[in-house]
């Protein structure tokens, strides 16, 4: 491939973005959140719409992924989301914005997922935090860390946020 030609990922990153961009636009910034089937249903009312007013042509299996990734990212914890729903899973570890590995019955695998950037790793890494019940519910630019018991299945999280790259490569 051509340097500077867009993959056919990046195609679809630009896409998901910019429907997600207008579908955020558009929905209620009042929308109780909390009641998550409701808002899902008009999250997909506006999804659809969306693809429609631009003519925008999805595979069904591309269209339920981005639908996915989109109510993930506004109602759940983005790229995340679909391994926090796995209950094989039994740890989640991101490296950054493109390495995250998870355990699955004592083996640590790295993950087909990504996200954006740094930004979108700490917004989300805040909405966590932020979901807890512990004392300690931010992550502070200072020490870069945070550690609590979250979410349904009462699992433990750690942040720590290094200046540099000491990775965990498996």
């Amino acid at each position: 491939m051509s340097p500077g030609l867009p993959t056919t990922q990046d195609t679809y990153q630009d896409l998901k973005t910019r429907v997600q961009a207008k579908l955020l636009s558009t929905i209620d910034s009042n929308v109780d959140v909390t009641k998550v089937a409701e808002v899902r249903k008009t999250i997909q009312e506006l999804f659809e719409q969306i693809l429609n007013e631009e003519n925008i042509v999805l595979s069904r299996p591309e269209r339920a992924r981005m639908f996915e990734q989109i109510a993930a990212e506004i109602l759940g914890f983005g790229p995340l989301q679909s391994l926090l729903d796995d209950d094989t899973v039994t740890e989640i570890m991101v490296n950054g914005s493109k390495n995250i590995y998870v355990e699955r019955r004592g083996k640590i695998t790295r993950a087909p997922l990504t996200f954006e950037n740094n930004d979108h790793v700490m917004r989300i890494i805040e909405r966590i935090v932020c979901s807890t019940r512990s004392p300690h519910r931010r992550v502070f630019s200072i020490r870069r860390c945070s550690s609590a018991r979250w979410l349904p299945r009462e699992c433990h999280h750690s942040a720590v946020i290094a200046r540099r790259s000491g990775a965990y490569h498996p």
